[in-house]
């Protein structure tokens, strides 16, 4: 049976002597054996075994019925204050109290059998001490449920003394002690959960909280409960050695308050888990003493599926002498977390994103392994803990400059996202596995502001890339240094391949490419530059050849024998004293205050040369260019080419005028007419631009028209007027220069694809004279939509285009062959390009707007062959000279234009026919090629040809 003592006595735990104060008992501080429990819990507990007792006791017997009030279900009646009272059986009855009044001096339930008791619905007990699960083999169980149910303890509660209790506090019923231990001793168990809205344990009144004293303890406080420990006793988790205690806050609503604070890990191992909107109050020590464990977890526990995170509510959170580990392993995007960190001790980030406000100064490892960990002020994280990121983590300094011991990153650390410039990690050791570290950077001229990695008397090694964000910088070309991302200081050193860019950095026309050391010294720093340098050849310097001199052979000169000269005494002469100036006060300078500096302002940017590069560059100072220059050039000559090949010529688009009624040409008379034709052309053409760019492909599409009207204004002519659609597509690959990877110099390469489409609708008259000869005047309007694209960048097309023509031919009969006609043709076209401004996910990109006019002198040779079935067949053979005048452009990439010209003379040599097959239907087609006879500003060549059919009625 359990003995209780009216004194105290000299006891001892582990071998140690149990000190008796005035306050709570606690074990001696030698013996690393404390035990924050009441006095009278400790002798409980400490004295389970004995058989000693001077009070009386009575068993639950459960006889008639559960009620605890029926004397008959006790073997001395029911207890009362100076009652001890064991509850050890849960045959034939268990025992339940649901009125008020229950009492007891001593109440042990489960004490070395099994016992059970629920009080509910109002009832009530109040009692000195409890024990649920008193000794080996005692099975304890007590559940106080329901508004208005209370269980006092005035002295304490322990659940799991020596044996095994489980203690439920749920549905808005109360629970109070003095003091309580879940899991009192070595090799108890102890459970107690405490859940849902107003459910409470209001403890402390003589005695602290310990779970996991020297046995096992849970506590659980979910749904809204609520634990208090009111007193100045620190509440343990894992107290005594041995001792594994474990503390979960979960719910909305649900609250641990501790006014002293909490121990996690005094002697033993405690965990502490706040989760899904748990709250927990006061400050916090983990792992206390150098043998204990302790976790800390924000979410669920490492190892677990992530869960919402709850509220540590305190301002400081400290590692002790033991094995601390705080885990973030939560679902929320925007966790805060506030308390100071202090101590030696081990924080790893699971899941969620976490942001540090306090001032952080704990020593140990940070590990990032998924999720990310982010800064909410200057200096927040720890300058005395080396850093680990994972490859799923994420290291946020969110535009706030930190100092770090170490980093390892394998994952991302980024420096801030959508923040000015300037930010700044410090590090002794930084080492790249792999990972990425993102900048902000205003891509401007040298020392342009910029996020910065600084390397502090330690070494950067391994390989990590640099993700660069242009924040707002137009470009500019580099003159020096360049904009410094990586900086060492005080001895630091930067090993070769450390750095490199995750992707093209552009700015304007500008790329940007990643430099090792400075252009006049800095060997370890990391810069940005825009430009490169080519050096002038170095003069060569003829050998020196010495003169050859002969040598000197000295005279022989006698030895002279000096005379002896007397010695004479000098005079005495008084010494001359020196008078002292006085002393003239020091004139000290006005005082100036300084004048702030003004920041530079950038000059505009002038436009790129539209002359290439030579292949052999003389010294100077080279843009650094990249593949977006010579690609995105290309889309409005490509444009200008995709409206003429739409709008062709009055052969190309209808076959030959020939519309008589009847085959074998006898009856001529104006006829309406539907149309349709395709048409492809091949493309490879070149354009002169400073990133001397060229295209190569295929451009394809189809015509089709009709002739509302036709009639004759003047006797002896006759008039079409009509209207057509067309669709042509341009997909094409670009070629040009960039620079080569070594910034030395320029290459041509493939710099990326134009996918272009033209959609157009025009309207024609054309006006026929007595021998057929022909004006022909047309308009059209064509929208523009598709992509440019390179590595890095894509760029969005969207554009429109207006052209007039005015074409006229006269042929002229010559007796050369078959009904021969040669006809002089002459056309004129003016075109007008102009296209949207896009981003490329580079930067901003002006395709801008092209007005120009296109000029053909052409004459055309025909043949007209009538067969025996009433055929016409009309073959025919061509030849053009075009021209274009003022075919410029400029694609500006943020302020800086890159013009472009491409004006070119070209001859096109075709064959083609109209044969018609029957009084009314006509099938027509030429094969051509084009070529330049004057490429100055570029040149176009390729095939050409097209097929069409005519019907008339």
């Amino acid at each position: 049976m359990t003995a209780l003592f009216k004194s105290a006595r000299k006891l001892t735990c582990a071998g140690y002597p149990l000190v008796r104060t005035k306050g709570p008992a606690q074990m001696n501080p030698a013996s690393d054996c404390k035990s924050v429990v009441s006095r009278s819990l400790a002798i409980i507990a400490l004295f389970a075994t004995s058989t000693v007792s001077t009070y009386a006791q009575t068993n639950w017997t459960g006889q008639f019925s559960p009620n605890w009030f029926l004397s008959g279900n006790w073997d001395a009646s029911f207890p009362r204050q100076t009652t001890d009272g064991n509850i050890n059986t849960v045959t034939p009855n268990a025992t339940m109290i649901a009125d008020p009044g229950a009492a007891a001096r001593n109440l042990s339930v489960g004490q070395n059998g099994t016992g059970t008791l629920t009080i509910q619905n109002g009832g009530t007990l109040a009692d000195s001490f409890g024990t649920v699960g008193d000794l080996p083999g005692g099975v304890g169980s007590v559940t106080v449920t329901g508004a208005g149910a209370n269980w006092s303890n005035a002295g304490g509660i322990v659940v799991g003394g020596l044996g095994t209790g489980t203690l439920t506090v749920q549905d808005g019923a109360l629970l109070n002690g003095g003091g309580g231990s879940i899991g009192l001793s070595p090799g108890s168990m102890g459970t107690v959960t405490v859940t849902g809205p107003g459910s409470r344990w209001i403890n402390g009144f003589s005695g602290g909280l310990n779970i996991g004293s020297f046995g096992t303890g849970t506590l659980t406080i979910a749904n809204g409960g609520v634990v208090v420990n009111s007193t100045n006793f620190t509440a343990n988790i894992g107290n005594g050695p041995n001792g594994q205690g474990s503390v979960t806050v979960t719910g909305a609503g649900s609250t641990w308050s501790n006014s002293s604070g909490v121990n996690i890990g005094n002697l033993g191992t405690g965990t502490l888990t706040i989760a899904d909107g748990g709250i927990v109050t006061g400050p916090i020590v983990i792992a206390t003493r150098a043998s204990s464990t302790g976790t800390l977890n924000i979410g669920a526990a490492a190892g677990n599926p992530a869960t919402a995170p709850g509220t540590l509510t305190t301002l400081s959170l400290a590692f002790g002498a033991g094995s601390g580990t705080l885990n973030f392993n939560h679902t929320s995007a925007n966790y805060v977390f506030e308390p100071a960190i202090s101590g030696n001790g081990t924080v790893n980030v699971l899941a969620g994103s976490t942001t540090l406000t306090g001032a952080n100064s704990y020593s140990g490892a940070t590990n990032v392994n998924a999720g990310s960990l982010g800064a909410g002020a200057p200096g927040t994280f720890s300058p005395n803990s080396a850093v680990m990121v994972a490859s799923g983590g994420t290291l946020d300094l969110k535009g706030f400059s930190q100092t770090l011991s170490s980093v390892a990153n394998a994952g991302l650390v980024n420096l801030g996202t959508g923040t000015a410039p300037g930010t700044v990690l410090t590090t002794t050791h930084y080492t790249g596995t792999g990972g990425t570290i993102a900048m902000n950077i205003h891509l401007g001229a040298d020392g342009s502001p910029s996020d910065r990695l600084v390397i502090n008397g330690g070494s950067a090694t391994g390989n990590s890339v640099l993700r660069i964000t242009n924040a707002g910088g137009p470009g500019a070309e580099t003159v020096a240094d360049g904009i410094a991302v990586v900086q060492a200081i005080n001895g630091g050193t930067t090993a070769p391949g450390a750095f490199a860019l995750a992707g093209e950095v552009r700015a304007g026309a500008f790329d940007y490419h990643l430099f090792r050391g400075g252009a006049s010294g800095a060997p370890n720093d990391w810069f940005l530059r825009s430009a490169f340098v080519v050096p002038p050849e170095p003069p060569i310097i003829p050998p020196v050849i010495p003169p050859v001199i002969p040598p000197v052979i000295p005279p022989v000169i006698p030895p002279v024998i000096p005379p002896v000269i007397p010695p004479v005494t000098p005079p005495v002469v008084p010494p001359v004293v020196t008078p002292v100036p006085p002393v003239t006060p020091p004139v000290m300078p006005p005082v100036v205050t300084p004048v702030p500096p003004i920041p530079p302002v950038q000059p505009p940017i002038p436009p790129f040369p539209t002359d290439p590069p030579t292949a052999t560059l003389p010294p100077g100072i080279y843009p650094i260019i990249g593949p977006e220059l010579a690609t995105d050039a290309v889309v409005v000559p490509l444009a200008r080419e995709l409206g003429t090949a739409m709008l062709g010529t009055l052969h190309q688009r209808i076959g030959d005028t020939l519309t008589p009624v009847d085959a074998d040409g006898a009856g001529i008379g104006a006829a309406r007419s539907s149309w349709g034709r395709v048409f492809g052309q091949q493309i490879n053409n070149s354009y002169q631009s400073f990133s001397n760019p060229s295209v190569t492909g295929q451009l394809i599409g189809l015509q089709t028209g009709l002739d509302l009207w036709h009639g004759s204004l003047i006797p002896g002519h006759r008039d079409v007027a009509g209207a057509y659609f067309a669709y042509s597509n341009a997909a094409t690959d670009v070629d040009g220069l960039v620079t080569n990877a070594a910034a030395t110099g320029y290459v041509s390469t493939r710099t990326g694809t134009v996918d272009q489409q033209a959609y157009s609708g025009g309207g024609y008259w054309t006006h026929y004279g007595p021998t057929d000869w022909y004006i022909d005047a047309v308009l059209q309007g064509t929208h523009y939509i598709g992509t440019a694209k390179t590595e890095f960048a894509s760029l969005p097309i969207s554009g429109n285009g207006f052209i007039a023509s005015l074409e006229g031919g006269y042929p002229i009969a010559l007796a050369f062959g078959p009904q021969f006609v040669l006809e002089p043709q002459a056309q004129i076209l003016w075109q007008k390009v102009s296209f949207s401004n896009a981003l490329d996910g580079l930067g901003p990109v002006a395709l801008g707007s092209s007005t120009g006019t296109t000029g053909r002198l052409g004459v055309r040779a025909k043949w007209t062959i009538l067969t025996a079935d009433g055929q016409v067949w009309q073959p025919y053979g061509r030849l053009n000279l075009w021209h274009d005048w003022n075919g410029r452009a400029a694609t500006t990439f943020a302020t800086t234009p890159v013009p472009l010209d491409a004006a070119a003379t070209q001859l096109e040599l075709a064959v083609g026919f109209t044969g018609k097959l029957k009084n009314r239907l006509s099938v027509y087609g030429q094969f051509g090629y084009q070529f330049d006879i004057a490429h100055s500003h570029g040149s176009h060549r390729g095939v050409l040809g097209d097929a069409g059919v005519r019907y008339t009625w």
